[in-house]
């Protein structure tokens, strides 16, 4: 059995106004145009999860519920794991090895650079800085998640917001 991980960083966000905390920041209207897009490829695809698990940084859950809104995933079932907002690669990693056995598909919501570490760590692949509202698609050809590890993973796909609406404008779809 294969186990998908689909990261997502999350869309673009505004710039920290005066008083408040960078955990606080919000989307901007061109991160949540990128959040639509973003799911609207997933639903396209059928990289639909069965888990959806967000930082709990305000722009990071708004991308995921605007995510879910696309894929027609239960807003309400979406779990915030205050870790993943100033994560370690370590503390992801640990995070995703202890996911329900029976959970096939992931998708994660979280931030630069740690995404970009893990999913360079879990693939061996260059991703770079992954762009906001991008994915990164990863299978594991695994049972368990507790065997995810480094270099277990075989990258898929990484995808821009950019990449993503010039797929949206091809015929076949």
């Amino acid at each position: 059995m294969v186990k998908k991980l689909l990261i997502v960083r999350h869309a673009e966000s505004g710039e920290t106004d005066h008083g408040s905390k960078d955990i606080e920041r919000y989307l901007t209207r061109s991160g949540q145009r990128e959040a639509v897009h973003t799911g609207m490829y997933i639903k396209r695809h059928d990289l639909i999860p069965n888990l959806m698990v967000t930082s709990a940084a305000v722009r990071a859950f708004q991308t995921a519920q605007i995510i879910a809104e696309q894929i027609r995933y239960p807003a309400e079932e979406i779990q915030e794991d205050p870790e993943l907002y100033d994560a370690s690669v370590r503390i992801f990693l640990r995070i995703v090895n202890e996911l329900d056995v029976n959970c096939q598909s992931v998708l994660f919501v979280g931030h630069n650079p740690t995404v970009s570490y893990m999913a360079e760590l879990l693939t061996g692949e260059t991703v770079g800085n992954m762009e906001p509202g991008s994915l990164v698609e990863i299978h594991f050809p695994m049972d368990s998640w507790k065997e995810v590890s480094q270099n277990t993973g075989k990258l898929i796909q990484y995808i821009t917001p950019g990449q993503i609406e010039e797929d949206e404008h091809r015929p076949d779809n």
